[in-house]
């Protein structure tokens, strides 16, 4: 019979004995996926029309407050965006959110009477009630 071949040992690392692995990849490793960004197709029935310069008319126009509205941002007529700015300030300048839920607004005397009568809203009633008193 020949002599069987002793099992050679694994060659360890010198400093903590541990053996020493090869870091190689799988055979089968998957391939990273490459993503594909496809552009969608814009149907030119839906392109904007480029004499309107907003999908809703009033946004873009001057609305006049009424007397009630008018009492706490002035008379002149303002864009939508500077009347909620203006409308926020005059809440914070007050301190009129609750301390509790600074969802709600509490209302003074003036907004009182633009939130029909209403103590406390929500901020999102808050837009509403302003926009009713707003006039083209």
């Amino acid at each position: 019979k020949p002599k069987a071949k002793p099992k050679a040992k694994p060659k360890t690392n010198v400093e903590d004995r541990s053996p020493v692995t090869k870091n190689l990849k799988p055979k089968n490793a998957a391939k990273p996926k490459t993503t594909i960004v496809l552009k969608p197709k814009i149907d030119p029935k839906i392109l904007p029309n480029p004499k309107r310069t907003s999908a809703v008319p009033s946004i873009g126009k001057p609305l006049k407050p009424d007397k009630k509205l008018a009492a706490i941002i002035g008379k002149d007529a303002l864009l939508r965006e500077k009347v909620n700015e203006l409308i926020w300030n005059y809440i914070n300048e007050k301190g009129l959110r609750d301390p509790q839920n600074k969802r709600m607004i509490n209302a003074d005397d003036k907004l009182k009477e633009v939130f029909d009568g209403k103590k406390q809203v929500t901020q999102f009633e808050l837009n509403d009630l302003v926009n009713k008193r707003l006039k083209k």
